[in-house]
């Protein structure tokens, strides 16, 4: 018998349950209990918090449909007699609180002797004080047992509810979810496009290693699941929701899910090619900032580029030239670094990860730690799936930026005027393959769907629109083009490298989604890579991805993938940094076509390197301290650059400026003196934090020079500060004054319209009319409503704006700080907590340290996992009995 239990059975029978608000951890100022923070300041934000896990108590109206009853048949009754037990009150009995007491003690001296659990093949899952399990195995296998057991701990309705929408089965649970029949349009896109079917059959042809780790994942959830039947979330009863078990093809569901909203079908016909929204003048090249690429000409050799030249030739393809006009718009980007061993004082190297997507509630990153055999790294993944996205090993670490290539083609069909089951291909009619999908909409209603594929893919031409008369459309997508690979095996790999070569091998086999990633090893080496599957189009001019594509010729369609040791890469670049912030991958010599999506610079990625640039000119390498004050930095380019240019106008150059400028430069004086900050600490960000502009062609006079969006805001940045550091007396032309002029003038105007003419009045009024936005309870870019608003947060009001840092804004959904010559020293961050209950006191376990803008220790050694774990659960050898989970006061004792 596990000794916990005898222990256990010797002062209760009514069993070991922790409670957030009966035990806190706090005391050694790790974290905060949910009921501590809502005594806090978020008061007002979050609610009163002792009536929250009663909201199951409010059955959902309709008539009870389920999925069946593997997991609650068999189900001992609950307190509340309704299949889970009731939320604490926060009332202790005598006896009751005398049993946990006594438990506790005992349970302490077992603690004090080393645990065995994953010696002899069991499972051991720590957690920190955050929440961040820890998962100890002797096997592989193991070791994915206990994530897929704590991922279901934190997690289990999130990826239940991701995996419906994937699945296509959002309306069968929740009905007329969101608006305009969204969870039903939803659910046709999803069996149009087939992503179950398609992932179901890719588990079944995976490698036996990979579908056994998948398989064992799967375990580790239906294990806890089955464990916990009468303790689900409650929101599993609200909806009336029983959950399927998980198996190998979810995981993959919940990989390609993200964080939703990518797999929406919808847009216009494209059938020619757009015009390039550049100045009559000027050529699309003159917009290519070549100096902005990650990869250099000269960091690549020769042999390879002629290599790209040869695979062009056997593939009859011409090379591509990127053209300038391709943009992003926008200021938030996901962005990295990565510091090797001729710039840091250690000589390893140092690498951060900052990917930006909106703050999730519960987060849609999920913070792990796991270690087997083979496999043993950290980092952040997804809800269900088994792999990290960004995360580190012993040896070597990486994370990842959005590349926005294309992976994916739509094909025009004629349709046979008297069958639309027939396309027409190659001068012959080909029958469709045709099935019936039945969709349950909560209510009774059940609506059928026919569904059409062929050799391009699924028929589409319900969701897009441009299509004459007789025709159709079908969408070829990675990752459904092919049913032999899937990304887990990269993941896995990845998960056991020591080194940047390691690395390398394994992203071979990454398909979806496609990546910026930039990596980095313990002996310092450093390099960039782009990921993902890129579909090798037929040789012609109207085969480059831009346009529809002629569906009544096989000859238009793929060819494969283009081979993963042609895609954009280097390792040990000539500067000693690698930094990518969504910006241009590779120079335009570079002749294969992926579809990039960002034409040159992006302004994070400009201050990133601005500050390394800086650094390294003073003549010092870089500590982790150092490397950490660039991840602090709230200088946003954009905005000094035009406050300067306007100063450089005033005094330089006394030109005639208008009142309400020269006004506004006066009062950002004292802000400019103190290096241009975007903080509300420091007066003046609320006039700054008015500036608006959309830099494109025709919104921004210097766009008709420098190009448009992101880039060549970029671009206009670089330009200005490299004009006045060659001349200080340098003109300003007038596209880039009247943008100044107007941008100035706009925000001074703004402030007066909205805290009236007095100045000095200004900052104090701007602070207490800022408000934060709400984030809704499981939702994500799928769109769909919150899921209980009871469980809404107010996002907080953070010191620093519209800067991508650690310090700001709700795009910064995870952070990590890498230091490989001691990956124990590393930090990260994953705002506000990593579980989804409401009852866990995990929930809120990092909202302090996001509000102050303070990562939080990371280690990966088992020892130093062990100073800060404040619980233990042990799974048997057989890995199928769950220990208790006692939360202790202060650090856990081994």
């Amino acid at each position: 018998m596990n000794i916990w239990i005898f222990c256990r059975a010797l002062i209760s029978d009514s069993g070991y349950r922790d409670s957030a608000n009966r035990l806190s951890y706090d005391r050694t100022g790790f974290g905060r209990t949910q009921k501590q923070l809502a005594g806090n300041d978020l008061s007002a934000a979050l609610g009163p918090v002792s009536d929250r896990a009663t909201s199951a108590d409010r059955k959902s109206p309709g008539s009870r449909e389920t999925f069946g009853r593997r997991f609650r048949q068999g189900r001992r009754p609950a307190p509340n007699g309704r299949g889970r037990r009731p939320a604490s009150s926060g009332r202790l009995f005598p006896a009751r609180c005398l049993n946990d007491w006594v438990g506790f003690m005992m349970l302490a001296t077992l603690l004090a002797f080393p645990s065995g659990a994953a010696a002899d093949g069991g499972v051991e899952i720590l957690r920190d004080p955050w929440g961040t399990p820890h998962v100890f195995a002797d096997t592989d296998e193991g070791a994915l047992f206990g994530l897929g057991y704590a991922s279901a701990e934190d997690r289990f309705f999130q990826m239940c509810f991701h995996r419906l929408i994937m699945q296509g089965r959002v309306a069968e649970v929740f009905g007329d979810l969101g608006d305009d029949g969204q969870a039903l349009n939803n659910d046709q896109q999803m069996r149009t496009l087939g992503t179950h079917r398609a992932a179901r059959a890719i588990a079944e042809n995976l490698d036996q290693e990979t579908r056994q780790l998948l398989q064992a994942f799967a375990d580790g959830v239906n294990a806890y699941a089955a464990a916990n039947s009468d303790d689900l979330h409650y929101l599993f009863d609200k909806y009336e929701f029983d959950p399927e078990p998980w198996s190998p093809a979810d995981s993959i569901l919940a990989w390609w899910h993200l964080v939703g909203g990518f797999w929406r079908i919808d847009g216009r016909v494209q059938r020619e090619s757009q015009p390039s929204r550049t100045a009559p003048e000027r050529s699309a090249v003159a917009y290519l900032d070549e100096d902005a690429a990650v990869v250099q000409r000269e960091d690549v050799s020769d042999e390879w580029v002629e290599s790209l030249h040869q695979f062009l030739d056997q593939h009859g393809l011409e090379p591509y030239r990127m053209p300038g006009w391709k943009v992003w718009e926008g200021l938030e980007f996901s962005h990295g670094w990565a510091l090797g061993k001729n710039v840091t004082e250690s000589g390893s190297a140092l690498l951060v990860g900052d990917p930006q997507l909106p703050i999730g509630n519960p987060p849609d990153w999920y913070e792990f730690h796991v270690s087997g055999k083979t496999i043993h790294a950290r980092g952040m993944g997804f809800p269900g799936a088994a792999g990290l996205f960004v995360g580190f090993t012993p040896g070597v670490a990486w994370t990842g930026s959005a590349l926005a290539a294309d992976q994916s083609d739509m094909y025009i069909l004629k349709i046979h005027p008297d069958n639309p089951n027939q396309y027409l291909l190659d001068g012959e009619w080909r029958d469709m393959d045709v099935r019936t999908e039945q969709i349950r909409v909560r209510g009774g209603r059940t609506i059928s769907l026919k569904v059409r594929e062929t050799v391009f893919g699924p028929v589409v031409s319900t969701y897009v629109t441009g299509l004459n008369p007789g025709e159709g459309a079908a969408l070829r997508r990675v990752p459904l083009d092919d049913l032999e690979r899937d990304t887990h095996q990269a993941l896995f790999a990845m998960m056991r490298a020591r080194n940047a070569q390691d690395f390398l091998d394994a992203a071979r086999d990454w398909r979806y989604i496609n990546l910026n990633c930039i990596l980095a090893d313990a002996a310092g080496t450093v390099g960039y890579t782009v990921l993902g599957a890129f579909p090798l189009m037929p040789p012609g001019r109207e085969n480059r991805g831009d346009v529809a594509l002629d569906g009544t010729r096989s000859e238009h369609n793929w060819r494969g993938t283009i081979p993963f040791a042609l895609l954009p890469q280097v390792l040990d670049p000539g500067e000693g940094f690698v930094v990518t912030a969504n910006h241009r991958p590779i120079q335009s010599f570079y002749p294969i076509r992926l579809g990039l999506g960002a034409g040159g610079e992006t302004l994070r990625g400009l201050r990133i390197k601005q500050r390394i640039r800086e650094h390294l000119a003073q003549g010092r390498k870089f500590s982790f301290a150092d490397n950490l004050s660039i991840q602090y930095d709230s200088v946003h380019p954009m905005y000094k650059t035009i406050v300067s240019i306007g100063y450089h106008l005033r005094d330089v150059l006394d030109e005639d400026l208008p009142a309400e400028v020269l006004e506004a430069l006066a009062y950002l004086e004292p802000w400019y003196a103190r290096g241009a900050p975007m903080d509300w600490r420091v007066p003046g960000t609320e006039l700054v934090s008015e500036f608006r502009y959309v830099f494109r062609r025709g919104a921004a006079p210097p766009a008709e020079i420098y190009g448009g969006g992101g880039p060549g805001s970029g671009l206009f940045v670089k330009s200005i500060a490299g004009r006045l550091h060659e001349d200080p007396r340098a003109p300003i032309l007038p596209q880039e004054k009247a943008f100044v002029v107007e941008v100035l003038s706009d925000a001074w105007n703004r402030m007066r319209q909205s805290h009236g003419d007095d100045p000095g009045r200004w900052r104090e009024r701007a602070i207490r009319a800022r408000s934060g936005s709400n984030i809704g309870y499981y939702v994500n870019r799928n769109r769909f409503p919150s899921l209980d608003p009871q469980q809404d947060v107010l996002e907080p009001l953070l010191h620093v704006e519209q800067v991508p840092t650690i310090l700001s804004q709700r795009q910064q959904s995870y952070t990590q700080v890498v230091d490989l010559s001691d990956p124990d020293a590393s930090l990260s961050l994953l705002p506000f907590g990593n579980s989804e209950r409401p009852d866990s006191p995990f929930r809120f376990a990092t909202w302090s340290e996001w509000v102050r803008g303070e990562l939080r220790p990371a280690p990966l050694s088992r020892k130093a996992v062990e100073d800060l774990a404040v619980s233990r659960t042990l799974l048997d050898a057989a890995g199928r009995q769950r220990a208790p989970r006692p939360i202790v006061q202060g650090r856990m004792r081994n």
